[in-house]
């Protein structure tokens, strides 16, 4: 391994020795190696603005819009949690709220329209992953009879906690009902921390 030389216990071979040392991280023109700077965190100009590098700021020390995501950002739209730019919903937007704390298969209660209303879209986000198998949860609507209607479907892959979503367009009556059935929690654990949005106008 190299080291510095010893004062007084190098003598023939300090000139070596220090050679040995400087060339662990210098080239013999005296540039600095590469694999060196790697060693010690430096990032490369060649990795800024890639894939697995680095975003570049701008002059006011913010980063980009084109390096926040997909689409097309305006003064009308935001960035969703899946990295692409989307149209901002109405003003009016609500928001049914489903939670619990282990996900078990099997319906949930049910959520009644007290007046007319259209479910544009569903969100889930998790505490923990589902292991084994997916998270999948069925948004389903009724006219206030037994038949349930499946409007949609949202997934939560084995072994993540990334937040899933779906868009749909429900219209519903006064007394209609929106539930959630749950179809597969994870065959070894069951995803945990279980949080289901529900949108509508």
């Amino acid at each position: 391994m190299a080291r510095l030389p010893i004062p007084g216990a190098d003598n023939g071979s300090w000139g070596q020795t220090l050679n040995d040392f400087l060339l662990a991280s210098h080239e013999a023109d005296g540039s600095l190696r590469s694999q060196a700077l790697r060693a010690a965190g430096t990032e490369f100009l060649t990795n800024k603005g890639n894939a697995n590098g680095y975003a570049p700021l701008n002059s006011q020390a913010r980063l980009p819009v084109a390096y926040m995501g997909s689409g097309t950002a305006s003064a009308v739209s935001y960035l969703r949690g899946d990295g692409s730019w989307s149209a901002l919903p109405p003003a009016d937007v609500k928001v049914m709220y489903f939670s619990t704390s282990a996900s078990v298969v099997g319906a949930t209660g049910s959520y009644k329209a007290y007046a007319v209303r259209t479910l544009t879209g569903a969100s889930v986000r998790v505490a923990s992953a589902p292991l084994g198998s997916a998270l999948i949860i069925n948004i389903q609507t009724s006219t206030g009879g037994a038949y349930w209607s499946t409007a949609g479907a949202i997934t939560v892959n084995e072994g993540s906690i990334a937040e899933a979503s779906m868009v749909m367009s429900v219209q519903q009556a006064v007394g209609d009902l929106v539930r959630l059935n749950i179809v597969s929690a994870g065959s070894s654990v069951a995803a945990a921390g279980v949080v289901v949005d529900i949108v509508y106008i």
